[in-house]
């Protein structure tokens, strides 16, 4: 690797192979960033798009990792991810826009956590 912002480390792909192991078949393959990944929060904000707000999986760009450096170029204390998906960090559970209502920790509170919540009414985990 070389040049300004490059990075010569593992990406920490969530499944780079994919299902079947093949990492030529890409259909399958899993290009969003783990956890730890060098990646997060080390993109250049100045080349994000204005008119392309989102990534592939059209969730929101220059989401910050609290738990990554800021490694990256920022605009306004935002900094992007490398790649085509953003790092989403799960929000910890009475936080963030869905004050815990999130249940099945897919980022959004709706009606699969609803279900959960009527399946465990009345629950005694004692």
């Amino acid at each position: 690797a070389g040049g300004t912002g490059m990075i010569d480390a593992d990406p920490l792909f969530a499944d780079p192979d994919g299902a079947d192991d093949d990492p030529m078949t890409f259909l399958d393959n899993d290009y969003r960033l783990t956890p730890g990944s060098p990646s997060i929060d080390a993109g250049d904000s100045l080349l994000r798009s204005s008119e392309s707000p989102t990534d592939l999986d059209l969730n929101p760009r220059a989401v910050d990792d609290p738990a990554a450096p800021d490694a990256g170029i920022a605009i306004f204390a935002q900094t992007v991810d490398h790649g085509a998906y953003e790092r989403q960090p799960p929000t910890p559970s009475g936080g963030g826009a869905c004050n815990g209502a999130d249940l099945d920790g897919d980022m959004d509170a709706d009606v699969l956590d609803f279900s959960l919540w009527v399946q465990n009414f009345g629950c005694d985990e004692s």
